[in-house]
């Protein structure tokens, strides 16, 4: 609302009437109830809720090149009512202000949902611009060819482990790059023991851990330890879980060591475990808490028996789950498909419907003709009776 006024007055056609969302500070719009309505007007009331504050539930992406894309993608926030209700929502572009993508440095971003205010900080950096497109080339151009030497692994080992930071890939690509890059990992006196209270394998070893950051004990065996350990579920993970629409079904803690010591990760690890899909279609959302308290929505990928994420960092990951009608199953990458129905076997298709209303056409002009055939014949055979009466009349006389 404009100047304090408390209403907004527009004209349009009947059947063709906007939906325009009033904004007010301190409040979240609702919706729309009808008060009054006439051969030329319709009255509705716009319903808020007013709002207390806003809390940051997870932060999206917060490390980027210069002159790249913000993605808000998993950034949630929670929206405190007045009446003590509340509410996750998802970011928008249309809720962040106060950054230049442009400009190299630390920013704050500003998040602004019904009058409340929230920020969170990113960093842009240009100094790893042409070592991050060379990592970013190299790992395409291995994929497209399918293989790699020792050495060549081994010198590209180190500009990775070197770099400030690795591009993003998908699923499919950490995959096919790991099949090939596997054969320097293995090469390396590296022993790697999955343990905890779930199956799952792991993959992408070559890219996440860093070996400048691993201390070798000279006659000591290395051991590369992933747990994946039960952990309970905090409540503002249930919370997301719960507005979005699933059910948490696990939690897990996962944890690297390194011998006796910690370890992080530099790329994501693609851990996958068993999952019963055979009896519902069903839809998965993967959490990642970390240990700072911020909440990272995971990719993920879902086969027949198989759920695959994305784990971007060790700490606690709930695995939650809902039932839906539709959805797309695939091991590899969503693509754009295009089906074709067989239209023969649907006898509702926009073609089979033309081709009986073409036949019913030309039935019904088929028994137009014949009436008119059928009357045109009984008009000629009752001016033959009238002809032959005629004649008959006058040779009587």
């Amino acid at each position: 609302f404009y100047n304090d006024s408390t209403s907004i007055t527009y004209y349009a056609f009947a059947d063709n009437i906007a939906y325009i969302e009033p904004s007010m500070d301190g409040y979240a719009f609702v919706d729309y109830t009808l008060v009054s309505s006439d051969d030329t007007s319709l009255v509705y009331q716009a319903n808020y809720k007013q709002t207390d504050s806003i809390t940051l539930l997870s932060i999206p992406q917060s490390e980027y090149e210069l002159n790249e894309q913000l993605n808000l993608e998993g950034g949630t926030i929670q929206v405190n009512y007045s009446d003590g209700t509340t509410e996750v929502v998802s970011l928008t572009t249309s809720m962040v202000s106060g950054f230049d993508m442009a400009t190299e440095g630390q920013q704050r971003v500003t998040i602004t949902y019904a009058g409340q205010s929230a920020s969170y900080l990113i960093t842009v950096r240009s100094d790893w611009d042409e070592t991050y497109q060379s990592i970013k080339e190299t790992i395409s151009a291995t994929i497209s060819y399918g293989s790699a030497t020792l050495e060549e692994l081994a010198t590209f080992k180190e500009t990775v482990d070197n770099a400030h930071t690795l591009p993003a890939l998908s699923i499919s690509d950490y995959r096919k790059f790991d099949k090939i890059a596997y054969t320097y990992m293995d090469s390396l006196d590296f022993n790697y023991n999955l343990s905890g209270d779930i199956e799952f394998s792991i993959s992408n070893l070559y890219l996440a851990f860093n070996l400048n950051e691993i201390q070798t004990i000279p006659l000591i065996t290395n051991v590369i330890n992933v747990d994946m350990s039960s952990a309970s579920t905090s409540n503002e993970v249930s919370t997301i879980a719960s507005a979005l629409g699933y059910d948490v079904i696990a939690s897990y803690e996962v944890s690297g060591r390194h011998n006796f010591y910690t370890i992080d990760l530099q790329s994501p690890l693609v851990v996958s475990i068993n999952s019963d899909n055979s009896s519902a279609t069903t839809s998965y959302l993967v959490l990642l808490e970390d240990s700072d308290g911020n909440i990272i929505q995971c990719e993920t990928s879902l086969s027949a028996n198989t759920l695959t994420f994305l784990l971007t960092e060790f700490g606690n990951v709930t695995i939650a789950s809902k039932t839906v009608y539709q959805t797309s199953v695939s091991e590899v990458d969503p693509e754009e498909v295009l089906t074709i129905d067989n239209d023969d076997d649907n006898p509702y298709s926009q073609e089979n419907i033309m081709r009986w209303l073409i036949i019913v056409a030309l039935v019904t002009i088929l028994a137009i003709l014949l009436m008119v055939y059928l009357m045109m014949m009984r008009i000629r055979y009752r001016k033959e009776r009238e002809r032959k009466r005629h004649a008959k009349q006058i040779s009587k006389r």
